[in-house]
């Protein structure tokens, strides 16, 4: 009023209700701003959705990867901490992610951890060369990603 005098009829009221929860289906945190809490109102902003963005709450480490809250999954960490990228990929396959298995982002932007974007990789080799080894190892490649390949996961 300071600047424009009276309020006329067209001037936006922010509609506050103290005590209010947040809009975001089963969060009960307290309104913000824009009708949700503090951390959607950032994924707001962000993003452009309140949901948008996350599989689960999270933080992003130094190295610009996307650690996922995810305590129930068995690659999580003590503290209940994944790599985004790994939790997705596993979700894909179904089953979680073996020591050997990485995961490569496509475009090369770390917290881009779109399906589309993801590829996996496996480290493993053999120790020796013989030929027995070799037809064992290669054997155990196609039998653990043989079904994946053919259903168009990989």
């Amino acid at each position: 009023m300071r600047v424009h005098g009276e309020l006329r009829e067209d001037t936006p009221v922010r509609d506050h209700n103290p005590g209010s929860n947040c809009s975001v289906k089963g969060c009960n945190r307290a309104v913000a701003a824009h009708g949700v809490c503090g951390t959607h109102y950032a994924r707001l902003r962000r993003w452009g959705a309140p949901e948008a963005g996350y599989i689960a709450k999270g933080h992003t480490t130094r190295s610009g990867y996307r650690m996922a809250y995810a305590p129930e999954d068995p690659m999580a960490q003590r503290n209940g901490h994944v790599l985004e990228h790994r939790l997705v990929m596993s979700r894909l396959l179904g089953r979680p992610l073996d020591r050997i298995e990485s995961v490569h982002h496509k475009n090369g932007v770390r917290d881009d951890n779109r399906a589309e974007n993801l590829e996996l990789w496996a480290k493993c080799q053999p120790a020796g060369q013989r030929a027995a080894e070799l037809v064992e190892w290669a054997r155990m490649i196609i039998e653990k990603y043989g079904a994946d390949y053919d259903r168009g996961v990989l």
